[in-house]
């Protein structure tokens, strides 16, 4: 992050700290106090990377004890910093607690953010919850993300299908793939679906062949290498990038078919 009004605003609104001993605790984040200054921060003048660790160190579990206390400020630097392409992530727990790490905000975290507004969109609270899950597991535990990528993409087909119980029936044994097969059918999103007069009709209609075997993909990466199955000893598991692969695919399905059940319910 390159000096920036963010920075300025950040350090306006770091939480007050009082100092115990040698170590500095922070106390009521409702109260501001002129960091600025400090010749023990400098923060005016301190690398981007400084700047960003003080910021983790002021969340850290030792540091702020009250948990409740360390989200809300998380989600006020991360407003903040977001101006600047920058959030705080937690990369790995202690005690249950997580700690954080300053990175760039990639493409990666902008499928996020849709896949969550799509979540708004269906009102699943419980899609919120799965897609928080799999991004939270991206970089600690790609086995868990891979896993999981499967859980937001099968919520949001019962949750659409459900709008067209009329036309389909969802089973209790369906699995992703089907489950998924049925939403396209009934959404249009098919080859069949696609006049052959529209332009470009033969490259429309072989994306769309290809949309719902997305699912199949992640459903079968999950069952090789995500949570949920027990491993021999000689098993090695796979990185983050894989792990962003299989949420991608998963985020990819979910915005493009939430985006066409809007579509259809405007017609």
């Amino acid at each position: 992050m390159t000096s920036s009004p963010c920075r300025h605003t950040m350090v306006v609104l770091i939480p007050p700290m009082t100092t115990y001993g040698n170590t500095a605790r922070p106390t009521s984040i409702g109260t501001t106090i002129g960091f600025f200054g400090d010749a023990r921060f400098d923060l005016p003048g301190c690398s981007d990377e400084n700047f960003l660790g003080f910021l983790c160190e002021t969340v850290h579990p030792v540091v702020r004890p009250d948990a409740d206390e360390a989200l809300s400020i998380v989600k006020l630097y991360n407003d903040l910093l977001g101006h600047a392409g920058w959030k705080l992530e937690p990369t790995r727990l202690i005690a249950g607690r997580a700690i954080y790490v300053a990175r760039k905000v990639d493409e990666f975290h902008s499928q996020i953010d849709r896949a969550i507004t799509a979540a708004e969109v269906l009102s699943s609270n419980w899609m919120q919850t799965e897609i928080d899950r799999m991004q939270k597991a991206v970089e600690t535990d790609p086995a868990l993300a891979i896993g999981t990528a499967k859980d937001p993409v099968e919520s949001c087909c019962k949750t659409i299908l459900a709008e067209f119980s009329d036309q389909t029936a969802v089973g209790k044994n369906d699995d992703l793939p089907t489950l998924s097969k049925k939403l396209c059918k009934v959404l249009g999103l098919v080859p069949e679906g696609i006049p052959n007069q529209a332009k470009g009709s033969e490259i429309i209609k072989r994306t769309l062949s290809n949309l719902a075997p997305i699912t199949k993909g992640v459903a079968e990466l999950r069952g090789l290498y995500g949570s949920g199955h027990g491993r021999d000893g000689k098993h090695t598991g796979l990185e983050p990038r894989h792990a962003r692969l299989a949420a991608s695919c998963a985020i990819t399905f979910v915005d493009f078919g939430t985006e066409t059940y809007l579509k259809r319910k405007q017609v």
